[in-house]
């Protein structure tokens, strides 16, 4: 992830433009079972922010992002959900996993997020505190030199 602009919360809309012209952008990354995505990584200093872009088979698609663990749906583990029908349909939650298929939603929304479905591609932006000091919702705290996993479901 690399060192970038500030993005405004109104610019976090689910539309990819000139505000991520200095993340590092990884094209073609493989999704299971079938097609890419594009994605985004930059944070501020305050901020991390993600964006990732795909085509879907699906009317009505859901993403989810889990953050700093490696195993997927792992019991208390930070993540975030897009356009999910029960938690936040057409919009972002910040969640935390309570083991496979189990899905909580954190008491201190932390962060904003979009996704914008167009034809058949989905579009997501996240824009999440660093170090939200959000225990209780298993954020994670990211520090400077450590790697993190992102699993984008």
């Amino acid at each position: 992830m690399v060192l970038g602009d500030s993005i405004s919360n109104t610019n976090i809309d689910g539309e990819i433009r000139g505000e991520w012209d200095d993340a590092a952008s990884y094209n073609n990354v493989g999704i299971s079972p079938t097609g890419t995505a594009q994605i985004w990584l930059k944070h501020d200093q305050t901020y991390l922010y993600i964006a990732v872009e795909f085509e879907v088979d699906s009317n009505n698609p859901w993403v989810s992002l889990q953050l700093g663990n490696p195993s997927c749906m792992t019991s208390n583990t930070d993540g975030t959900i897009f356009g999910h029908d029960d938690l936040s349909a057409n919009g972002y939650q910040d969640i935390y996993f309570g083991g496979f298929g189990v899905i909580n939603a954190d008491n201190s929304q932390d962060g904003i997020g979009a996704m914008d479905i167009s034809m058949n591609t989905v579009t997501i932006e996240l824009k999440k505190p660093l170090n939200s000091q959000d225990s209780d919702g298993r954020d994670v705290q990211w520090t400077e030199d450590n790697s993190y996993d992102i699993i984008v479901m």
